[in-house]
């Protein structure tokens, strides 16, 4: 297993985090096209809508966590998701957005791709900033995940 694909484990995660509109019980919650979302190293035009997001994918470098051959290596980090509204606006939609992401990206909780499990061990939203002319709050996910090393 590698760490492409806890990258995707956690892209499909947020991508799937913007489009669904139920989670469990909760229903009617916010979503977001696919357009309006700024990925890493994808050409991105918010155009003139308000409402517009960003997602990255903030590794740490490996560790070891064991110390035999073909042991297993630690990966932690982030995800971090930007909600952008205009300045003077959009409270009641930054609260929608952090209620869905609170009850989404749920600590402890397993997502796996192609067999590598990813846990996730935090999540928590940042207090608010205003960044050029957009009111931007931030989403971060912390995750861990255990790599099979490759022996030699």
């Amino acid at each position: 297993m590698s760490s492409i694909q806890v990258r995707r484990a956690l892209v499909d995660a947020a991508e799937n985090f913007f489009a669904v509109d139920s989670i469990g019980a909760l229903t009617g919650l916010p979503t977001l096209d696919a357009e309006l979302v700024a990925w890493e190293n994808r050409f991105f035009d918010k155009g003139d809508n308000p409402l517009w997001a960003s997602v990255f994918y903030i590794p740490n470098v490996p560790s070891p966590y064991s110390v035999s051959k073909g042991g297993l290596d630690l990966l932690s980090g982030y995800i971090q998701i930007d909600f952008n509204v205009p300045l003077d606006s959009g409270e009641e939609t930054m609260i929608a957005w952090e209620s869905k992401a609170k009850s989404f990206f749920v600590p402890a909780d397993n997502l796996v791709f192609e067999g590598q499990g990813v846990i996730l061990t935090e999540a928590g939203i940042s207090a608010g900033r205003q960044v050029e002319n957009h009111y931007r709050k931030s989403f971060t996910v912390a995750f861990r995940s255990y790599l099979q090393r490759t022996s030699s």
